[in-house]
């Protein structure tokens, strides 16, 4: 998620979106701590998602799951969303992947597409 903090702390991002929903996914409850009271104040729609830990009551699913369901992007309609991807190589390509078949087109550098992937914290 530190990729989007200076993203979200820019009152100008406000400014150019309706609604904003955040999703993070981590491991544990505890992989939360660093950022989740300041996102819970930020005036976002956050959704902590919780993978590896029982005690979880909240989404525990992956974010792949999530976008598929359509639970985070409401029947995938690319003209009334845009995504910023940042996660894993293989979750960027699942990620692209799902986008990719219900029409949404990765921005670059010549346009702005409608999803985006942070690809400088991207390991292999």
């Amino acid at each position: 998620v530190a990729p989007f903090i200076s993203i979200l702390n820019d009152p100008d991002t406000y400014n150019c979106f309706e609604e904003i929903t955040l999703a993070w996914s981590v491991r544990k409850r505890e992989d939360l701590d660093s950022y989740a009271e300041m996102l819970y104040t930020l005036p976002i729609n956050f959704v902590p998602i919780v993978t590896q830990d029982k005690s979880w009551t909240g989404f525990n699913k992956r974010i792949t799951t999530k976008i598929s369901s359509g639970l985070l992007l409401p029947k995938l309609d690319p003209s009334k969303n845009k995504v910023m991807i940042c996660g894993s190589l293989e979750f960027n390509n699942d990620i692209k992947s799902i986008l990719s078949t219900y029409g949404w087109q990765e921005g670059n550098k010549r346009t702005a597409g409608t999803f985006v992937q942070e690809k400088a914290f991207v390991t292999r």
